[in-house]
């Protein structure tokens, strides 16, 4: 730590006090105290907050509302639908930024009773105007300071109106004054008002801040106890949750329980023992089935002792292009819920949990949090973190950019964000130094509920049996008993990862006038998706309306899925036909009997030779984890074609 940040605290009291020491000045702050803060800029905007010049430094007078591991954090009272000031000061500024205010209580009054007579004032302009044109004032300031929305303060008086009307030299001068009066000046008056008693309502509310500021203290505390709560449900529900899949001989009490990190999804595992024609699970022990058929348990838990946690899908939004077209879970109320699979020798359990693991359900090391690492904060929130290392790369390309002369050229994101200075350093001069340690902390507890999970498992059931006394608190039995198996770091695969266009563009090089194709269905959905959202656009409802993502007109049903064209070009293309229902009744005439025949053209990059496909040339792109993601969205073409090539599918013809 550099001498300008060398700082003495500590905790001097139960009511969060803590003395500060720097270079001979000390303080007590504590959580309530009002403080004047040193400004950043030196705009009172417009009155709504208490300020203080003092030399050249502007000043707000401002509340302790938090002090955090290395800083102090101050609010102004908040409320009203006006702006609240937030600061953060580190320990190591806090005697060049803030002074103590002891008389805070009397200068807010002070200001509350400065902002009630302003008030009074601007309604005694108002009356004044109003009687003018014969006009009355109704109402008083005290109505307004207790929040409400201002009320019209005009009231119409006949015999006055008449009186001054009969004094009115110009009549239409008059009425033109009036005007101005109305569409003007009593609008501009009364907004004067309102903002005003809203300064006002926001200062009577000073008085809650204390109280506030020690209830967000008692929810941190109920967040510690819910953890706690948490981590015993777990544990004691194991037994409740554990059933068997698969009976057998369970294996040997010294064998290892291998826990493998990356969590799957069932699926798209199912794509890896795809049934031709589809697969539909309406019940979790309908996958446990699919599970020990085939190998699958084998493939999945590969180990004699293993532990995988899956979930029903990767995301719960389906739609006729996903694969859940082909492989259909209805286990809507389940898909929140991790299954956590067992394999023990012979025996398979399932044990179900709310407990909502990572993608991977343990961290490759540790040593990224160990290793210095530079945060983007978001909102008070971490929105991203990198490690030293990666920032002083990126800062080698901004510079390295700037010597050819594109540094306004695109770039990537973390590449923009670093060059406008969104990282900083997670040290203990960043002032959201305990969000960011809270961020990593939530992440070693999420990856030590696992730990629970597993004590559970030894404890409260049999699935793992049979084993000895096995404590994973003491890291001798870990390290005894536990292996990790990082999967996710695809440490068991190898070699080239399948390209998908290398593999259409082969197929695709032996299409012929016969060819079946897979692909046009997806071009004709865009297609109809681009002109239902422009036509939407072009609504009178248009800010009404959503863009949609896919659409398919009721009475066109599109090529097909599978189909032959009707023509291909030699610029690459083919062409489909086919008939589509009349979307009206025209002229009153029956014509519902009548097709209407259709087209669409669409290049060959867009299409699947399905006719060239071979039957399991799908499993290529899906047996290896690092790309089962990445082309989880050509699943329908190659499923479809695999459906085709078993003699599943028919395809569509021309018309």
């Amino acid at each position: 730590m550099n001498d300008k940040h060398a700082v003495s605290h500590s905790v001097i009291s139960e009511n969060e006090g803590h003395l500060l020491e720097k270079d001979g000045d000390k303080g007590i702050f504590f959580i309530g105290q009002w403080h004047w803060a040193k400004a950043v800029w030196n705009d009172d905007g417009r009155g709504e907050h208490i300020t203080k010049k003092i030399g050249d430094n502007h000043y707000f007078l401002m509340c302790i509302t938090h002090i955090g591991s290395n800083f102090i954090e101050l609010n102004e009272p908040s409320g009203a639908r006006l702006s609240s000031l937030h600061k953060r000061v580190l320990f190591s500024d806090a005697f060049e930024q803030l002074i103590f205010e002891p008389c805070h209580e009397q200068i807010i009054q002070d200001f509350i009773n400065a902002g009630q007579e302003k008030s009074k004032a601007i309604l005694g302009q108002i009356s004044l105007l109003a009687a003018k044109f014969g006009l009355q004032v109704s109402g008083d300031v005290s109505s307004f300071v207790s929040g409400k929305s201002l009320p019209s303060p005009i009231q119409e008086s006949s015999s006055t109106g008449i009186a001054v009307l009969s004094d009115v030299m110009d009549v239409n001068a008059f009425k033109g004054e009036m005007i101005v009066f109305k569409e003007k000046t009593l609008p501009s008056m009364q907004g004067d008002l309102e903002r005003t008693c809203q300064v006002i309502t926001k200062w009577v509310l000073a008085s809650t801040m204390i109280p506030s500021a020690m209830m967000q203290s008692i929810k941190n505390d109920m967040k510690k106890i819910d953890d706690r709560i948490e981590d015993v449900g777990l544990y004691a529900g194991i037994d409740e949750d554990t059933v068997l899949v698969r009976d057998g001989i369970p294996a040997g009490a010294d064998e290892m329980i291998h826990v493998m990190q990356r969590r799957l999804y069932m699926d798209e595992e199912c794509l890896l023992d795809y049934d031709a024609g589809g697969m539909s699970f309406t019940k979790i022990s309908e996958f446990d089935r699919w599970l020990c058929r085939n190998g699958n348990a084998e493939r999945l838990l590969p180990f004699s002792k293993t532990v995988v946690a899956f979930k029903v899908r990767r995301k719960t939004k389906s739609y006729d292009n996903s694969i859940h077209a082909f492989v259909r879970f209805s286990l809507e109320k389940q898909d929140e819920q991790t299954f956590l699979y067992v394999r023990n020798g012979e025996k398979i359990y399932r044990i179900s949990t709310m407990l909502d693991f990572d993608e991977m359900i343990f961290p490759s090391d540790d040593g990224f949090i160990n290793e210095p690492v530079m945060v983007y904060m978001f909102c008070g929130k971490v929105k991203n973190v990198i490690t030293v290392r990666e920032y002083e790369q990126v800062l080698t390309q901004i510079e390295e950019s700037k010597k050819a002369g594109d540094i306004d050229r695109h770039h990537s994101s973390l590449f923009d964000d670093i060059r406008h200075g969104r990282y900083q350093a997670f040290d203990n001069q960043n002032v959201y130094f305990d969000e960011i340690n809270q961020y990593f902390s939530d992440k070693i507890k999420k990856y030590n509920k696992v730990s629970v999970v597993l004590q559970g498992l030894l404890d409260r059931s049999e699935a793992l049996s049979p084993h000895g006394r096995i404590s994973l608190s003491k890291p001798s039995d870990f390290i005894k008993h536990i292996k990790l198996i990082y999967d996710a770091e695809y440490v068991l695969y190898s070699g080239e990862k399948p390209d998908f266009e290398a593999f259409r563009a082969a197929l695709n090089d032996k299409i012929t006038s016969e060819s079946v194709f897979v692909g046009q269905h997806e071009a004709f959905v865009q297609r109809e998706t681009d002109r239902e959202n422009k036509r939407r656009l072009r609504s009178a409802y248009g800010d009404e309306l959503r863009e949609l993502d896919r659409y398919i007109p009721a009475n066109n049903e599109g090529p097909g899925k599978l189909a032959i064209a009707s023509k291909q070009m030699k610029t690459g293309k083919a062409v489909f036909t086919w008939y589509r229902e009349p979307s009206v009744n025209y002229m009153g005439r029956d014509y519902y009997d009548k097709k209407i025949k259709d087209s669409i053209t669409v290049p060959f990059s867009m299409l699947l030779n399905a006719s060239a496909y071979q039957k399991g040339d799908y499993k290529r792109f899906f047996s290896d984890p690092r790309t089962r993601q990445e082309y989880l969205k050509w699943a329908p073409y190659l499923l479809m074609a695999e459906n085709y090539a078993c003699g599943m599918e028919e395809p569509s013809r021309p018309v």
